[in-house]
């Protein structure tokens, strides 16, 4: 038993030291970084490393970074595509809004607008409950609208309410659905 919780605590250790040389090498040098990442053998700290290189150069060449991550697999990159989304997000909403409206829908866009949509709820809920609508899947769009308009409901109800009541009639009815669960929940401000 001891030598299983060694191995664990051991593998644990490496596993956060590779991520974390792989977050420093990646913002200095993303190439370098993925050459380095290559030749990673264990699979979960390759894993680790490929998220961490990802959610990095996200912040810094974000389309080069999704570029590079869908070329992998997906077991290897979903981590990674996810923290490059949300380093976008957080860094330049502009270029991000850009690439979202020239882009095709699918999945890493819907992926796109829930991050977008997340970074926006602290500012700009009305942008998040649109960004969510955009979604093309049908499940993704409604769970964002309804963790969007419980968000809103805590920092500023009546302006949640106005927009429910401003927009029901163009919402889909699986959308209204949700949304009416959601607003038959009683809320705790924040």
């Amino acid at each position: 038993m001891f030598q299983s919780i060694t191995t664990s605590c051991s593998r644990r250790h490496k596993n956060e030291a590779a991520a974390t040389l792989a977050t420093v090498w990646a913002a200095s040098d993303s190439r370098a970084a993925i050459a380095r990442s290559e030749s990673v053998s264990d699979a979960d700290t390759r894993r680790q490393v490929i998220a961490h290189i990802g959610t990095t150069w996200g912040a810094i060449e974000p389309v080069a970074a999704l570029e590079w991550l869908n070329s992998l697999p997906p077991a290897q990159s979903t981590d990674g595509v996810t923290g490059a989304l949300y380093s976008w997000a957080g860094t330049d909403l502009g270029g991000m809004q850009d690439w979202i409206s020239q882009s095709a829908a699918g999945s890493l866009t819907d992926l796109a607008r829930q991050s977008l949509g997340d970074v926006l709820t602290a500012t700009n809920q009305p942008d998040a409950m649109s960004l969510a609508l955009g979604m093309s899947s049908e499940i993704a769009r409604n769970e964002a609208l309804a963790r969007y308009f419980r968000e809103w409901r805590k920092t500023d109800d009546a302006s949640a309410q106005d927009w429910l009541q401003t927009n029901w009639n163009s919402l889909p009815a699986t959308a209204q659905t949700q949304l009416t669960a959601v607003q038959g929940k009683a809320v705790m401000p924040k």
